[in-house]
């Protein structure tokens, strides 16, 4: 998209008080969000399947989804309710005030750089076309932490699909849905997804990003990088994770290193 924006009159019709109950009321109701939000997220979703413009309808859903994470106390949906409350002026504001603000900075990023851009959301194992770079940002494993994104991103996952194609698991407190199927989820699985990606990039400058509380460890990844990449450097980024499972280690175990491996 390098010229369509949302208008005022696009706005407006968004905003429009059509739905105020329906699936995500039905669904979701106290677990997230106040009433109030809640119908709001029910009331724009509805209103935005109805666009048109599928660059005008992106950038309204990105508004969207980015609003309900701002919203949320961490910005996760793996707890209800409000615990994590701390107040924070962005938790001050209403859905409807963050909707606002973020169709304004999505809109202040569309811009012509005289190129087609095309963006896929595929497995890049089905993406053919040569590459100049190649960058990787794989979940990490680990035996002791989650890399399920849709456990705490399943809410707005389900507004990016209107919950189309996902097994919502009923008896789940957060009403999450069924995991995709990764290979990140095994040790085993990791490493044959990374060097199955190695190989079929071995032509391309690959860069891939990696904890170093995670496995594979460093070295693992720079040996299996080996095999295709003659020159490798690693830079080494100290990194601390916002928040932990455990508040009374969490200064400990959040403080990580962040390798980033650059193969030419």
């Amino acid at each position: 998209n390098s010229f369509i924006k949302l208008n005022d009159e696009d706005i407006d019709e968004i905003l429009l008080e059509k739905h105020n109950s329906g699936f995500i009321f039905e669904k979701f109701r106290n677990l997230y969000y106040s009433d109030e939000d809640t119908s709001f997220i029910e009331n724009t979703l509805n209103n935005i399947i109805t666009i048109k413009d599928q660059y005008k309808k992106s950038i309204a859903y990105s508004s969207l989804i980015r609003a309900c994470i701002k919203k949320r106390p961490r910005g996760i949906f793996a707890y209800t309710g409000l615990r994590y409350n701390d107040n924070r002026p962005d938790l001050r504001k209403s859905l409807k005030e963050h909707f606002i603000e973020n169709i304004s900075i999505f809109n202040s990023a569309v811009f012509d750089n005289g190129k087609q851009n095309v963006s896929q959301n595929l497995d890049c194992m089905q993406i053919k076309e040569p590459a100049d770079l190649i960058y990787i940002d794989p979940p990490y494993f680990s035996p002791l932490s989650d890399n399920d994104y849709t456990r705490r991103y399943h809410f707005v996952e389900g507004i990016a699909r209107n919950w189309e194609g996902v097994e919502i698991q009923e008896k789940t407190k957060t009403k999450k849905f069924k995991s995709y199927k990764s290979p990140f989820s095994s040790l085993s699985g990791t490493i044959e997804a990374l060097e199955n990606i190695f190989n079929v990039y071995k032509s391309s400058n690959i860069i891939l990003s990696y904890s170093s509380n995670s496995l594979p460890g460093k070295d693992e990844i720079y040996s299996l990088m080996k095999k295709y990449k003659n020159n490798i450097d690693i830079v080494s980024v100290d990194y601390r994770y916002s928040f932990a499972n455990q508040a009374s280690v969490s200064k400990v175990k959040n403080n990580v290193k962040e390798y980033i491996f650059i193969g030419k």
